[in-house]
């Protein structure tokens, strides 16, 4: 018998009932947030760890510290240093691009954003005046790689390219 289920992305239709008021999460958004919090996780927390007056980790341990949704909208209260993404919700937020002849495919435009930890200025800006620079290197490399040696999503093996399990080469 012929069926209407589909995978866009990492998310597949129709979806799955789940328990009792579970929430509906964003894989590809919960997938990204991961996977950038482990390239800081990995690129910044020795150096942190060795910083008088910065927090021993770029991120808590997860979900902590990460969040799906646009922070210009709802600020979550004393949770920082923090890792947004979101989805563009503007008119070039998502759209249908012709993939095939016969198919299109759905183009999002996802933004991130991380929160520093609090810094004691003047002496904090001075000593950790690195760590934007660190942070940008850290996410620039993250996109440009897509993948790390050590790093596996959702139990995929080691150096799994990120687009691999969240569906995304099209």
């Amino acid at each position: 018998m012929p069926s209407n289920a589909s995978q866009t992305g990492a998310l597949s239709l129709p979806l799955a009932a789940g328990g009792a008021n579970a929430g509906l999460r964003d894989p590809l958004l919960d997938g990204l947030l991961d996977y950038f919090a482990f390239w800081l996780a990995a690129d910044l927390n020795a150096k942190l760890a060795s910083m008088a007056g910065q927090t021993h980790a770029v991120l808590p341990g997860p979900p902590a510290g990460r969040f799906p949704f646009n922070p210009e909208r709802t600020f979550v209260r004393q949770s920082i240093p923090a890792l947004y993404m979101w989805r563009d919700e503007g008119p070039d937020g998502i759209r249908y691009e012709q993939y095939t002849v016969l198919r299109t495919r759905r183009v999002s435009l996802v933004h991130g954003l991380y929160i520093f930890s609090e810094q004691t200025i003047p002496t904090g800006g001075v000593v950790q005046s690195g760590l934007r620079n660190a942070v940008d290197a850290s996410l620039r490399a993250a996109t440009e790689y897509g993948h790390r040696n050590d790093y596996g999503h959702h139990g995929a093996p080691l150096g799994t390219p990120i687009q691999t399990p969240l569906k995304l080469d099209g």
